[in-house]
């Protein structure tokens, strides 16, 4: 300390104050460096007065800046981060759950005690700069995101203590995020007429929806077990996926099952009214469900196929359209006979048309064996036709006519 006016310090704690003086100053040597510290204080006491000199340190109090971080459950990723710290000069110790991690290096990690979810390691922290770095490391495990607690952390507590004694006290966040299933769509197909089981009738087609039939219909189960808990079909029918219980369609039904397999079965004859290359679909709507209570929906589509069915005559058993019989009249009168074809298509689209081919349709036999020239046959096939004017989509009128002497070359009594 120095005195003005010609004060004498004593340098046993006492001065000597020359006679006259009313007033003196005291000055305090100082260092002005930046590391905060507590006010220092003088106490002066003179013929019983006393009065105290304060030199006050105007130094700023050490803050601390926390850089939480996130990371998915289950994958066993390492995320980097870091702390900041303000006027690092006036920190006393930085502690992560009463361990000091002022000493950590890049060569000298500190690994942090208390992690339950993944392990926490100091990288470096830099006096100077006030600069920690940290790498936190995922377990690899899946997490409980339940209803009462969909966002989980895994919190480290952090204490700066200052120079003086003072606290900050803080937490390092890292969020576990929630994985969630994602449903894809799937496809599958059956075709009219095609491997259809003798004994029920059905076409069946069978997969798994979770694992799908190809990579861009498999799920994405996330890190959760995953089940499916519903289906419904594109007509409203709401299933059970139990495996046993079956969903109808509008044309199969699918039984679905909780690991994702299914069965979808269709009556053969319910479709063959489908045209060649003609479809239908039938469209289930699944949902899946993670142990967390995350869902997600997806579709199966069911592509019915089409194929070509032969039209078909009415015939009586013996196969014949019809059969009349009638004598050769003696005189000029025209021989006149008709009836009706009928026939029909399952493939209800087609459009049929039906037409008497001579050549190709027609078959002339005796009973005593009897042959007749190409003229005389050409003849005979010439009396039967199918009457264009009355055909329809299901029936046709067909006619058998002659003048008894267009058959006059058949013998007396041949039948």
């Amino acid at each position: 300390m120095i005195f003005s006016d010609g004060v004498i310090n004593n340098g046993d704690g006492t001065i000597t104050v020359p006679a006259g003086v009313t007033s003196f100053t005291v000055s305090y040597p100082t260092s002005n460096d930046t590391i905060l510290e507590n006010n220092e204080t003088t106490k002066l006491t003179i013929d019983g007065v006393a009065g105290t000199g304060t030199i006050l340190d105007n130094d700023i109090v050490p803050m601390l800046t926390i850089n939480d971080n996130r990371v998915t459950e289950a994958t066993g990723d390492t995320v980097i981060g870091i702390f900041t710290v303000t006027n690092p000069q006036s920190v006393a110790s930085l502690d992560i759950n009463d361990q000091d991690v002022t000493l950590a290096t890049p060569s000298n990690p500190i690994v942090i005690s208390g992690g339950s979810a993944g392990s926490l390691s100091i990288t470096n922290y830099d006096s100077q700069t006030g600069i920690l770095t940290y790498e936190y490391t995922e377990d690899g495990n899946a997490k409980d995101h339940n209803v009462l607690n969909r966002e989980v952390f895994e919190q480290f507590n952090v204490v700066l203590t200052n120079t003086i004694g003072g606290t900050i006290n803080d937490t390092l966040d890292i969020e576990i995020i929630d994985t969630v299933p994602v449903a894809n769509n799937d496809k599958n197909s059956v075709t009219e007429n095609v491997n259809v089981d003798e004994q029920s009738n059905k076409i069946i087609a069978t997969g798994n929806v979770i694992s799908g039939a190809a990579p861009t219909e498999a799920d994405d189960l996330g890190a959760d077990a995953t089940i499916v808990t519903a289906v419904e079909s594109s007509g409203g029918d709401v299933g059970i996926a139990d495996g046993i219980t079956p969903t109808l369609g509008n044309f199969g039904e699918l039984t679905l099952s909780r690991d994702g397999d299914y069965t979808y079965s269709v009556d053969n004859a319910a479709i063959e009214f489908l045209a060649v290359g003609e479809q239908r679909k039938e469209t289930f709507e699944y949902t899946i469900t993670d142990a967390d209570g995350s869902t997600d929906t997806a579709k199966l589509t069911i592509t019915i196929i089409g194929t070509n069915d032969q039209p078909t005559i009415k015939t009586s058993s013996n196969g014949l359209i019809a059969s009349t019989q009638f004598i050769e009249p003696t005189d000029d009168t025209t021989l006149t006979q008709n009836g009706i074809i009928s026939f029909n298509d399952k493939d209800t689209t087609d459009g049929l048309t039906i037409s008497y081919l001579e050549d190709a349709n027609t078959t002339i036999t005796t009973s005593s064996g009897l042959n007749f020239t190409e003229d005389q046959e050409a003849v005979l096939r010439g009396l039967f036709e199918i009457d264009p004017a009355t055909v329809t989509d299901t029936t046709a009128d067909w006619d058998f006519e002659a003048r008894a002497d267009y058959i006059d070359f058949i013998p007396a009594a041949q039948p």
